[in-house]
């Protein structure tokens, strides 16, 4: 399941030298990655996507669905593994009473 679709359409590219700045209006960044939740851009990329040229914009816009994949996976990995600490711990200290 794709988490972002890149521009495809005519109407989702404004001209042929400018690709739609691909917001979601989803503005939270992974702390570890820089990379925005919602888009999936990195800090710089979102301040400089303006001066970016078509080519630059366009290879960020191929890259994003694989982008937010990846931080996708490695939060899900941290996540279950916290979980199985958590779970481990619980049932250690029910032992103990």
């Amino acid at each position: 399941m794709a988490l972002h679709r890149p521009p495809s359409s005519a109407n989702e590219i404004d001209d042929e030298s400018r690709i739609s700045d691909p917001c979601v209006k989803i503005c939270v960044r992974d702390r570890e990655s820089d990379i925005c939740l919602g888009c999936g851009r990195t800090g710089k990329e979102v301040n400089d996507w303006t001066k970016l040229s078509r080519p630059a914009r366009a290879i960020i816009v191929r890259d994003l669905d694989k982008r937010l994949q990846a931080l996708s996976d490695k939060r899900r990995a941290k996540r279950s593994g916290r979980r199985g600490r958590l779970g481990t711990q619980s049932s250690q200290n029910q032992g103990k009473d």
